[in-house]
């Protein structure tokens, strides 16, 4: 089988390539959301390098969300376009699971993060499953730095706890080293950040988790947990001009 993985959930544009449960390639930019210009060309580049084709792809793994609106729009509906074009299946995966996915050989509660607006994320708690997965142990949240930290604080009374994602790495940019205020007062118990380069969706990741899932779709739908600011924005000037014609 091959998988052809696609992640624009961020400002990263990641892709990975698998055949017959061997990754080929991967690729991975950061443009600062320039998806709708890059994700076409760089797939045809990296297909073309391992001497690839598009029609080759039997599965098109693709990240739902939580992330960015504009960059799930479009590798979703890439990923949806090829599929219905060659009559080939989708894997939806969710941006907070695959960015936990890495650090699953750890017995360890695991706190995937990915950067809302402001001082929230999203996230969602995760333990390792097996070698090849990890399992979700709640529901998907919205919530602030301070929330998050003092939830991590709360897990390390029985033990370590990992952060992932992007509050590890706003952590690791101010905080350095990680200050004892988040520290469990008893060693060895303490909260960990993942390194940087951890923080990121590696197309060739995808790949892996794609091959362990069993459900094949003709098509999927992104996944958002909050409206998006344009939305919002939308909506206000609606209820704005509601209020105003009310009182007209």
């Amino acid at each position: 089988m091959r998988i052809l993985a696609i992640d624009t959930s961020s400002s990263v544009l990641s892709l990975g390539y698998m055949r017959s449960g061997k990754v080929l390639g991967e690729l991975m930019q950061d443009k600062a959301l320039t998806h709708s210009e890059k994700l076409m060309p760089h797939i045809a580049y990296f297909l073309e390098s391992m001497e690839e084709k598009i029609s080759d792809v039997d599965v098109f793994a693709v990240t739902v969300g939580p992330g960015s609106f504009t960059g799930l729009r479009i590798g979703v509906a890439t990923a949806n376009a090829f599929a219905m074009a060659g009559n080939k299946k989708v894997i939806g995966i969710s941006t907070l699971e695959a960015l936990a996915y890495p650090f699953r050989y750890l017995k360890c509660p695991i706190i995937s993060t990915i950067h809302a607006q402001r001082e929230d994320y999203y996230t969602e708690l995760y333990t390792s499953l097996d070698l090849y997965n990890v399992q979700k142990t709640g529901s998907t949240e919205i919530l602030d730095k301070e929330a998050l930290l003092e939830r991590a604080r709360t897990l390390s009374q029985t033990g370590e706890v990992m952060i992932v994602g992007d509050l590890a790495s706003a952590l690791r940019e101010k905080l350095n080293p990680l200050p004892e205020i988040l520290k469990k007062n008893a060693d060895p118990a303490i909260i960990h950040l993942a390194p940087t380069v951890d923080n990121y969706i590696r197309g060739s990741l995808l790949c892996e988790m794609a091959k362990n899932k069993k459900e094949l779709y003709d098509f999927v739908e992104p996944v958002y947990i909050r409206k998006s600011q344009a939305e919002v924005q939308y909506e206000e000037k609606r209820r704005k001009r509601t209020e105003a014609i009310d009182h007209g």
